[in-house]
């Protein structure tokens, strides 16, 4: 398991990459897109600017007589001036420009008054020679802007910005989470190390303590003594006790790190709830309490590991038992849904309040109120039980009033050839 999540860990890592790569390339295309955008934008409101202006001066006779016949004056060329200003006004584009009149046959160039015509080189230049009149005008405007680049940079600075500031907030959190993501590896490897060091480390004295009872029940039993026989009892319940939870953590972190496979086969459910009921019947009936089975499933064989399901239904049926008030109560009842056989195990105990209910599947988790904390137990029974159904492509349901009771809904796919 904790292979399988390296893996999906790089998977995340490689798939998150490439769509932090392709989110930047896209970026990178936008910005250059906007930048053609607003040249072509440029361009446009340029040359309209240009067209209306030499339209409104071809329409204007006596100016255009002065330009054919190049006498323009100082007057005429600030008319101009101001057409053009009307027209960019109009259009919204308010750029230096300068403007110049164009005599080909002559090949005069006369610079408008007022303004300095920029020869440095890019200077972007607009020439208008109204087509429809080429036959009856020799002269035809142009006009300059000389500062067409930075005009456009400022326009894009804006957006570039924000575009930048984004993606490194992106990438930020994208490093970020990427480390913490390491980080829980890294807590977590080292947990599953403590714990099963720490498992390993229980079973030596769970071993000593069961021989060291074993002998003193064996020379008890040679020298009858009722407080000998006491404790030794003593001895020999809480190391089954210590044993069971100690399995319990190595199962749970087995099954955590995948090296618990399943060893699968064709087992009758049934066979394994009244093997249950028979191992937990004494325990019952010392607390005057009773176990009722109504197994009504037909077919009940599922294809499942025996001694892990069995373990996760004596789970079950040991925290009936543990959280019951008084003489236990518990039910034990099989149907079949469709393709699944559904078991249901419900008992009258001291019951979950239903803001525990989705937490009490987490791992040492305990509920924190009530009788519950007279109980020992490292709180890896259910998330136990629920691994368990899990690799058996199940499903567990818990429903819980206090003071009720709990039910635990478990449905498991019949084997193929039960259905």
């Amino acid at each position: 398991m904790l292979h399988m999540k390296k893996n999906n860990s790089r998977f995340f890592i490689g798939v998150s990459s490439i769509a932090l790569l392709s989110v930047l390339l896209i970026q990178i295309n936008w910005m250059r897109e906007m930048a053609e955008m607003k040249e072509n934008l440029f361009n446009e409101k340029a040359a309209i600017v240009l067209a209306r202006t030499t339209e409104a001066v071809a329409g204007d006779s006596l100016l255009n007589s002065a330009l054919e016949s190049g006498t323009e004056s100082k007057d005429d060329r600030l008319y101009i001036d101001s057409l053009f200003r009307q027209f960019m006004n109009y259009y919204n584009f308010n750029v230096v420009f300068s403007f110049d009149i164009l005599h080909p046959a002559s090949t005069t160039v006369q610079t408008a008054i007022g303004f300095v015509k920029t020869e440095a080189d890019g200077q972007a230049c607009y020439n208008q020679s109204m087509e429809e009149h080429a036959t009856t005008h020799s002269w035809r405007l142009q006009m300059n802007t000389p500062h067409k680049d930075g005009f456009l940079a400022n326009e894009l600075l804006l957006p570039l910005v924000l575009s930048i500031v984004l993606v490194a907030i992106v990438l930020i959190l994208f490093i970020l989470t990427v480390r913490k993501l390491f980080m829980e590896q890294f807590i977590s490897a080292q947990t599953t190390a403590m714990m099963n060091t720490m498992t390993h480390e229980f079973k030596t004295p769970i071993t000593n303590i069961a021989l060291a009872g074993k002998l003193l029940m064996k020379d008890a039993a040679v020298s009858p003594s009722d407080k000998v026989q006491q404790y030794v009892n003593v001895i020999l319940e809480e190391n089954d006790r210590l044993n069971r939870q100690v399995e319990q953590v190595l199962s749970m972190s087995a099954l955590e790190r995948g090296e618990l496979k399943p060893d699968l086969e064709v087992v009758d459910l049934h066979h394994l709830l009244l093997d249950t009921v028979k191992r937990f019947a004494l325990q019952v009936e010392s607390k005057q309490g009773v176990i009722r089975t109504a197994l009504n499933a037909h077919p009940s064989l599922v294809f499942a590991d025996a001694i892990q399901l069995s373990n996760a239904i004596g789970n079950l049926s040991d925290n009936a038992i543990k959280y019951s008030k008084g003489s236990p109560e518990i039910d034990i009842k099989t149907m079949n849904e469709d393709s699944s056989i559904v078991l249901v195990l419900a008992d009258k105990g001291i019951g979950i309040d239903k803001m525990y209910v989705k937490e009490v599947f987490h791992h040492y988790f305990r509920v924190p109120t009530g009788d519950i904390h007279n109980v020992k137990g490292f709180g890896l029974g259910l998330a136990y039980v629920r691994k368990v159904i899990e690799i058996h492509h199940g499903e567990i349901i818990l429903q819980s009033e206090p003071g009720q009771g709990t039910t635990f809904t478990i449905r498991i796919p019949l084997h193929e050839d039960a259905q």
